[in-house]
């Protein structure tokens, strides 16, 4: 079975979701948003969500695709 079409596009959803509500928090000073803890907790939480996504999405078709993993950051290029 291959790549997941649905989930990319579902993941990516994910990502322009949580993109979305961080250019929200983008527009407040950066002093406030620091000072409330709620804000800087939501703030955390939707970039841990896009990173997730993006994880997911590059092990998803890494697996699917049967690319293996590189031994090291330098065989990475190599390995694409």
């Amino acid at each position: 079975m291959g790549v997941d079409k649905e989930r990319i596009v579902s993941l990516i959803g994910e990502i322009e979701k949580s993109l979305s509500v961080l250019k929200e928090y983008g527009q407040k000073e950066k002093e406030l948003l620091v000072a409330d803890l709620k804000s800087l907790g939501s703030v955390k939480y939707y970039l841990m969500v896009a990173v997730e996504a993006c994880i997911d999405i590059s092990n998803h078709i890494i697996a699917k695709e049967h690319i293996g993993v590189p031994e090291s950051y330098k065989n990475f290029r190599q390995k694409t």
